[in-house]
């Protein structure tokens, strides 16, 4: 269980770090007038949403350790 905690918040980082990067380019093209500042809202409710699963995820870790060690 520990293991797959592990791997699942590695590939949510990644995810995050993409989103992140067209988060970026998304408000540099609203500037230009390109995009809609629309679409920038939603890849930050995509962002909230990654870092809270995240959060979740490096919780459910914690406990699987602390479970495992209590033993």
């Amino acid at each position: 269980g520990v293991l797959i905690q592990k791997e699942k918040i590695k590939i949510e980082n990644a995810n995050l770090q993409s989103l992140e990067t067209k988060e970026e380019s998304a408000t540099k093209a609203v500037k230009y007038g390109v995009l809609t500042s629309n679409q920038v809202w939603i890849l930050q409710k995509e962002i909230l949403s990654v870092q809270q699963k995240i959060a979740e995820d490096i919780s459910k870790l914690e406990y699987l350790v602390n479970e495992f060690f209590s033993d």
